[in-house]
């Protein structure tokens, strides 16, 4: 058995998020340029139903060794769900690796990832420039954020309600905070 890093770990997220990723995008591109009369024609659900369809192809994983050690990660109550399903299902196949970490939000995630870059990190919301300028600052020279998802919200009211109709803009307006949680004016 060999002792599982967690930068491997995250590698071996991030390889399969970007390769997915790249798929989605060729599979957009192809779709789009197939033809001009099909350009306007795709929709969003078609490249997702195109790219499930690529993901179906893959060879199902299977470990071609034992690993065993701790993987310590950090990140938003948000994707402590998710990262706790990921989890779940890599101990299926290495029951040996330990899964240690909280969910204090993405602020203290990126913070303690620019202090131990070995540190797997989910955080809720897109990485801008000064959270690339902070994991550079600390230990992580060449940070790369790889989308592994992407969240909708619809809204909906009671029948009884007299909106019949919210703009993207009074939609906006409605939900857009500050940067530290805030309310915009």
């Amino acid at each position: 058995m060999r002792l599982i890093h967690q930068k491997v770990f995250f590698a071996i997220g991030a390889v399969v998020s970007a390769w997915v990723t790249s798929q989605y995008q060729c599979i957009a591109q192809q779709s789009l340029t197939a033809s001009p009369e099909k350009a306007n024609a795709a929709s969003p659900h078609e490249l997702h139903f195109q790219l499930m369809q690529t993901l179906d192809r893959l060879e199902p994983y299977g470990p071609s060794e034992d690993v065993n050690g701790v993987v310590e990660f950090a990140g938003s109550v948000t994707m402590q769900d998710l990262g706790k399903q990921w989890s779940r299902v890599f101990k299926q196949f290495h029951s040996n690796v330990e899964f240690r970490g909280s969910a204090a939000g993405s602020e203290a995630a990126l913070s303690a990832l620019a202090d131990n870059p070995k540190l797997f990190v989910g955080i809720s919301r897109p990485v801008d420039e000064s959270d690339l300028q902070l994991l550079q600052k600390g230990k992580c020279k060449e940070p790369v954020a790889v989308t592994i998802g992407m969240e909708a919200i619809a809204l909906f009211v009671h029948q009884s309600n007299p909106i019949r109709v919210v703009s993207p803009e009074s939609f906006k307006v409605m939900f857009d905070v500050e940067k530290d949680g805030a309310s915009k004016p």
